[in-house]
């Protein structure tokens, strides 16, 4: 169940004490409705690999929730209603598809070994956050601009090299017709991982607000490296590697949520 509880809309785009509640229940039901220790929610954001929960933080939004009650031991439970709300419509057998990705299930071709094949496994999720990252940035990136420059943000913003390899893209999807498209979401998935760096540092006044200290932009550029690494299909060499993605997507969460 744990894997499906990050994918249920209601989680995605709830805050962080709402998703916090929805943890709970969760927890709640998975013990057989024993009362459960902040500890122990806090603990589950980790494992959705989001921030950790602050237990403080946490603590004091259940105390005011009208969701959540305080039940002996200092432990937590759902509200009757919140109950009845959360089983009236949410069901996990309904959000979980029918068929979920197993890499077993894929038949190998000629020279892939058994150890290649572990990479693979190690990889899958070094691709996701690497994937949700870079999306995010240019969401944010098209909201910010948008709204400080206009519907022709991109004609102002980006420069003569940027435009290039823009009109580059284009040109090639328009001559392999058959071929999936990018242009069509937008002309910030023509740019490689630096230029979306370089359009936040231009306009670092208005991404301030959002991104904190400009600053904070430092430790993404090493991120690219990683990044082309894992979309040339490569393979991470350290165990090391790998934590680092993931402490800076959760670096990014952190600074862009503000928890």
């Amino acid at each position: 169940m744990l894997p499906h509880l990050a994918g249920l809309a209601r989680f995605k785009s709830g805050n962080k004490a709402t998703q916090a509640e929805l943890i709970l229940w969760y927890l709640y039901e998975k013990n057989g409705r024993q009362g459960v220790d902040v500890n122990a929610v806090a603990d589950t954001f980790e494992e959705l690999e989001l921030p950790k929960g602050n237990t403080t933080r946490l603590k004091e939004h259940f105390k005011k929730s009208r969701n959540i009650r305080k039940v002996p031991n200092n432990k937590y439970a759902p509200t009757r209603d919140f109950l009845e709300e959360l089983d009236g419509s949410i069901s996990f057998e309904q959000e979980v598809p029918d068929e979920t990705f197993d890499i077993g299930t894929i038949p190998l071709p000629p020279f892939i070994d058994e150890q290649r094949l572990g990479h693979l496994s190690k990889m899958v999720r070094v691709y996701a956050h690497l994937f949700l990252l870079e999306n995010s940035m240019r969401g944010l990136i098209e909201q910010v601009l948008s709204n400080h420059l206009g519907d022709d943000w991109w004609e102002q913003a980006a420069n003569a090299e940027m435009k290039r390899k823009h009109r580059t893209r284009i040109d090639n999807e328009n001559s392999k017709k058959w071929a999936p498209t990018r242009s069509e979401f937008g002309p910030l998935y023509a740019l490689d991982w630096l230029d979306l760096i370089k359009l936040m540092r231009k306009y670092h006044d208005q991404f301030k607000p959002r991104l904190g200290d400009i600053n904070f932009l430092h430790r993404f550029d090493d991120a690219g490296a990683f990044r082309n690494v894992v979309a040339h299909n490569g393979v991470l060499r350290e165990q090391d590697d790998f934590d680092l993605i993931r402490i800076y997507y959760q670096n990014w969460v952190t600074q862009i949520t503000g928890s």
